[in-house]
């Protein structure tokens, strides 16, 4: 076998090193923006195009998450060209209230109360419809969406930078002092067959492990 080859072939558990780091989002963010939005929202009926200039205009408030700089001599021209194809993630918030008359915001709106019908209790969607319609009282959208094989860790620093760019932007009337944030959560859903058929081979696995 060559050295070529041996280069080539892949060893497994390998611990591969990246520094990551929050930016502003810029204009060449937007088609990786506009990606975890598409991972978010999944197959809902939202206009992501203006919902990721919306995000893009506001980028005084929020984040993408980029891979740290190696070359930092690196030519301004190629850095904005390749910029836009590795966002790994994307936190930020969206104003529900003071944005209501943008397509993308009555879209959110509404996806927010069929959730609510379908997965939600009498006393939830009476909450959501009562925050969505109250405008004294604003509700901000958090979005906090990333690549799967980026460290949930990665949240916890961005997330006190919004925090404090959302004071800083409070401060100059910009539309960001909420009374409410609503986020979407993704579980993961087994039904009950499969659940049970499950644990049926687990009660296999024990018995012939016991058995030996």
């Amino acid at each position: 076998m060559s050295d070529t080859e041996e280069v080539q072939q892949y060893i497994g558990q390998e611990e591969i090193q990246v520094e990551f780091e929050g930016r502003n989002p810029i204009d060449s963010d937007f088609h990786g923006i506009k990606q975890l939005l598409q991972q978010l929202f999944l197959k809902a009926h939202i206009n992501l195009s203006e919902l990721t200039d919306l995000i893009i205009s506001q980028n005084y408030v929020g984040s993408v998450v980029k891979q740290s700089d190696v070359d930092e001599e690196e030519d301004d021209d190629d850095e904005d060209d390749n910029s836009g194809n590795d966002v790994f993630g994307i936190t930020t918030v969206v104003n529900l209230t003071d944005k209501q008359n943008a397509e993308c915001v009555q879209q959110l709106r509404q996806l927010l109360v069929e959730l609510c019908n379908e997965h939600g209790t009498d006393q939830s969607n009476a909450l959501v419809n009562n925050l969505l319609s109250n405008n004294a009282q604003p509700v901000g959208l958090l979005i906090n969406e990333r690549f799967i094989n980026i460290p949930a860790q990665i949240s916890v620093p961005l997330l006190q930078s919004l925090s404090k760019e959302m004071k800083k932007a409070t401060e100059k009337n910009l539309g960001f002092d909420f009374a409410y944030y609503i986020i979407i959560c993704k579980l993961y859903k087994i039904d009950s067959e499969t659940a049970k058929k499950k644990k049926e081979k687990r009660k296999k696995q024990n018995s012939s492990d016991a058995g030996e």
